[in-house]
């Protein structure tokens, strides 16, 4: 998911809360199947959008090797998982020579 779209997501889930806040204070104030009905709908709306926009701890690792103005990466081992990010960048004529990267 985009971080445009965890972002409204995110708002959108504030919206629906307060909301459901509303409604529940109606709800034990008078009761009527209406607004039973409209506050599980928000319910069930939130647990989606949380479903959704939650991350998982065995996400996609990033890696980034990155090489310029005549730097060398090589002998280079990378093991990355659970959504590790890695970035590696030689520049100026720097290298990177064998080295092992391993990150959770």
């Amino acid at each position: 998911m985009s971080a445009t779209t965890t972002r409204w997501a995110a708002a959108a889930t504030v919206v629906i809360t307060a909301a459901a806040g509303a409604i529940t204070n109606l709800i034990t104030s008078r009761w009527s199947w209406t607004l039973a009905v409209a506050l599980a709908t928000l319910i069930i709306g939130a647990a989606v959008l949380a479903y959704l926009t939650a991350g998982s701890p065995a996400g996609a690792a990033r890696v980034t090797q990155r090489v310029s103005r005549n730097g060398r990466i090589q002998r280079s081992r990378i093991r990355a998982r659970n959504g590790a990010a890695v970035d590696q960048r030689a520049t100026r004529g720097g290298i990177i020579d064998d080295s092992g990267i391993d990150a959770q």
